[in-house]
């Protein structure tokens, strides 16, 4: 039987695989929770100025505050008490700041925060004039239609917490700030709707829960919970890897593979983790193939082929069935990735790859040129 890559796959196919991967945790895997917002060491995001020095005001009660609407509405840390609010701290002046109001807006829209007794957004406006360029705060509001209030003359205030443009602040029920935000990234609004979704629901997270929000398609939950519960339960890594893999591919293939990487390379049974993959990408293709989810046995010649691997071969065959082996831009992100995170090794390896896989395709396309221009010469002497 012809092998296949598991690119391209259809979403419906992609979550029952994520259903079935978890089903393998048994015995005791299957009993563990875990809640991430009484774990210690939550909340995971801290603020950071651009000088490097560590904002202080996360795990402390809120500065005091009141803020002023436009129409004269007063809007203060105390009236809040007993929800989770976020500030979002943006000028009009300020391109990140409308671009990340605009994601988080639609972030909190979609998980239906707006609707919710519990949760407060509220825009600061800070630094409007910083920079003249005659913006005007209340009409950019009115005309984006945001579902939150936004409050003037914030420059003392946001001074006090040392915020930013763009900066934004999370705040628990009890008061206490949460996590906190300097700057744009293009996965800030998904990090502060993810770490608000914890804070409102408390939610207690197995492996069952990893698996339903996965079908429902909230791969960002889906991300988080397994990670949070892998960070609880590392022990349980050759339960959730297979299923936390299957999540990430939905979402970006170099961060499947950077986090598939080091399991494989310290699991013990990394056999069985490899084989829990194959045969969640092998059910999916089957199902593009027939239109229709079945569970198959996977053919004998995959099950030799895993069987027959070697630890340091692992890992290059999981990125021989995503058919990525010729992929130099994702080993380039790889090595980067690596390199972030302090793993030298790892970088240097992954460049390495890149680099023989460019070399390669142009001594390829230098053989061919060569080929066509004898050919050619050929021709025109005859």
């Amino acid at each position: 039987m012809k092998k296949k890559s598991f690119l391209g796959i259809g979403c419906c196919a992609s979550l029952v695989c994520v259903l079935l991967v978890s089903c393998q945790a048994v015995g005791q895997a299957a009993l563990k929770k875990v809640r991430p917002a009484q774990e210690k060491g939550f909340p995971k995001y801290r603020g950071q100025l651009f000088l490097g020095e560590t904002v202080s005001i996360v795990d402390l009660p809120i500065q005091p505050f009141k803020l002023k609407t436009p129409d004269g509405k007063v809007v203060s840390n105390d009236q809040l008490l007993g929800k989770v609010v976020v500030l979002d701290f943006w000028s009009t002046w300020c391109s990140p700041c409308k671009k990340l109001t605009a994601e988080l807006s639609s972030a909190f829209q979609q998980r239906k925060f707006f609707k919710r007794s519990d949760f407060q957004m509220i825009g600061v406006n800070y630094n409007e004039d910083l920079v003249s360029k005659g913006g005007d705060p209340i009409k950019y509001w009115k005309e984006h239609g945001y579902k939150f209030p936004m409050t003037v003359n914030n420059n003392a205030y946001g001074k006090s917490i040392s915020a930013g443009n763009p900066t934004i602040v999370v705040i628990g029920k009890d008061g206490i700030v949460k996590g906190r935000w300097d700057a744009w990234t293009p996965s800030t609004a998904r990090e502060v709707s993810m770490f608000t979704s914890v804070l409102l629901d408390n939610p207690e997270i197995g492996i069952e829960d990893i698996s339903r929000a996965a079908a429902a398609g909230d791969y960002e939950k889906a991300e988080y919970f397994s990670s949070a519960f892998l960070a609880k339960y590392p022990e349980e890594v050759e339960y959730v890897a297979p299923l936390r893999f299957s999540i990430l591919m939905e979402k970006s293939q170099s961060d499947a593979l950077y986090f598939i990487r080091p399991v494989l390379i310290n699991a013990i049974d990394y056999k069985k983790i490899v084989t829990a993959i194959v045969q969640s990408e092998f059910d999916k293709e089957q199902a593009t193939v027939e239109a229709e989810f079945k569970r198959t046995e996977l053919p004998t010649n995959y099950v030799e082929d895993i069987m027959g691997l070697t630890k340091d071969r692992a890992f290059d065959y999981v990125v021989e069935r995503a058919n990525l082996q010729y992929n130099a831009d994702l080993f380039i992100v790889l090595s980067e990735e690596a390199l972030q995170d302090g793993d030298k090794e790892g970088g240097i390896a992954f460049l390495e790859r890149a680099l023989k896989i460019i070399s390669d395709k142009i001594n390829s396309w230098e053989s061919e040129s060569k080929r066509l221009r004898d050919r050619l010469k050929g021709l025109k002497a005859n």
